[in-house]
């Protein structure tokens, strides 16, 4: 059995399997079997799971597209073969567990949603200076609120005290 990891919404997975004779040797599947995927241990599917056993002795292939409403984030989901025959056994197996949208820490989904917002939206800065702060205030624009505040110095490293200082030290900012 294998683990196929945590994907995102609507993804397609694939992936191969092996299967063995008494001896340990590679032997076709004469009897296919019924392929399913489990959802949290109860609800079952067969939407989007195609298995691809090609004319390769010893293993084959599943590919499964989780665009169905079935497969939902914050769920673990097993892929099930039973009635397969292989050198003249029945098997009944898991080939495959995988998630979507499951593993991910809470806090972690916030933070990447904020920064897929802060890409899709206007992202054009307004670089000011402050002279009263002797600041440089990253803004979007359009906006009064700062991103970013970044004090002022000049390039031998004092304070900034004077007009003349801030205008050299706006050259000397390092973003």
């Amino acid at each position: 059995m294998k683990y196929l990891g945590d994907f995102a919404e609507n993804q397609t997975l694939g992936f191969y399997w092996e299967h063995f004779d008494a001896a340990g040797g590679s032997a076709p599947r004469t009897t296919a079997g019924s392929m399913y995927v489990q959802k949290m241990g109860h609800a079952t599917s067969t939407t989007g799971l195609s298995d691809l056993s090609g004319g390769e002795e010893g293993f084959s292939r599943v590919n499964l597209v989780t665009t169905d409403a079935f497969y939902a984030p914050g769920y673990d989901y097993s892929i099930m073969l039973l009635g397969t025959v292989i050198d003249g056994e029945t098997i009944n197996t898991i080939l495959a567990h995988f998630s979507i949208e499951n593993r991910t820490n809470e806090t972690v989904k916030t933070l990447l949603a904020a920064a897929q917002a802060i890409l899709e939206a206007d992202t054009e800065i307004d670089l000011t200076t402050d002279p009263t702060q002797a600041t440089l205030n990253y803004k979007t624009k359009g906006t009064s609120s700062v991103i970013l505040k970044k004090n002022l110095v000049k390039p031998d490293g004092n304070p900034v005290t004077s007009e003349d200082d801030r205008i050299a030290a706006e050259e000397n900012v390092e973003l």
